[in-house]
């Protein structure tokens, strides 16, 4: 597994990696063909991933590789991956392996024991329900942040659909009530899938101010990812507003692109780590 450590979680990790360096930023790694120059190879995806990595690390509280960039390549971007993962785990910073897996038990077992050599958190799908999840997140060594409501457009075709839960015992029996099914997914991670080792956050997009607002409200200590910043033109303020906890912190926000196409990358990233944190500290005064 990805530099683990036995004494601490991926969260507990996490959460001393923004204290040391103030920043709730995320760098995703989508080394995209067009980003590669003439002839794009899994080598030149490792070389654009350790320059963003190079002029990043001083500002990234994490950071998030895509696995579809890589395995576009075939066999040659896994290993390029790993070399990636490698030289993050150097600097210890910690990783999320945005893969978005998710299937039945066995499948899923084979899924995490592979996806686990390259990060301690993974994304993963909620779909085929707890026997999928559970192997991804048995152990306390495990993490994962399960897809709740996405930034993409089509994502109201159905994480927005009502069902229909039992909500507690009345004098007549059980009562029964409807929720978005993406409300659903953030119970179910904090209620059930979650509560034995506290190991999962879930993917709530910055683009949905509602729905962060509303999980947020509903589980406090939920950790979010909320990409959708940047590229895909969410509002940052309104966002962190949201789905912030408390303590300021307990959200995350991942930008690749916006950093990633830069003429200056690491006066883009600072930026970006900068924007949020004044949103933070206005949010507390």
């Amino acid at each position: 597994m990805a530099s683990a450590s036995a004494s601490s979680t991926f969260f507990q990790k996490l959460e001393a990696r923004i204290a040391a360096v103030d920043s709730l930023l995320c760098v995703g790694l989508d080394p995209h063909v067009g980003e590669l120059g003439d002839d794009p190879s899994a080598e030149k995806a490792y070389e654009f991933c350790v320059n963003l990595i190079d002029n990043t690390s001083h500002v990234a509280c994490c950071y998030k590789p895509n696995a579809a960039f890589f395995e576009q390549f075939g066999s040659k971007g896994w290993e390029q991956l790993e070399k990636v993962a490698e030289k993050i785990n150097q600097l210890q910073i910690p990783i999320i392996f945005d893969c978005k897996r998710g299937d039945i038990g066995s499948t899923s077992a084979a899924y995490a024991k592979g996806n686990f050599l390259v990060g301690e958190a993974l994304t993963i799908s909620p779909y085929l329900g707890g026997d999928g999840v559970a192997p991804f997140t048995d152990s306390r060594e495990k993490s994962a942040f399960v897809l709740c409501k996405t930034s993409n457009p089509g994502s109201d075709d159905l994480q927005t659909l009502e069902v229909e839960i039992t909500i507690g015992a009345g004098p007549e029996g059980p009562q029964s009530g409807s929720i978005p099914l993406y409300m659903q997914v953030a119970r179910l991670c904090a209620e059930k899938w979650g509560k034995e080792f506290g190991n999962i956050g879930v993917v709530v997009g910055a683009t949905d101010v509602d729905a962060l607002a509303k999980i947020r409200k509903n589980y406090p200590s939920l950790w979010f990812l909320s990409p959708g910043i940047g590229a895909q033109g969410g509002p940052l303020k309104e966002a962190l507003e949201a789905g912030l906890n408390r303590n300021g912190t307990g959200m995350i926000i991942p930008i690749s692109r916006g950093i990633s196409k830069a003429s200056d990358q690491k006066a883009a990233a600072e930026d970006f780590r900068d924007q949020i944190n004044k949103i933070r500290r206005d949010k507390a005064n």
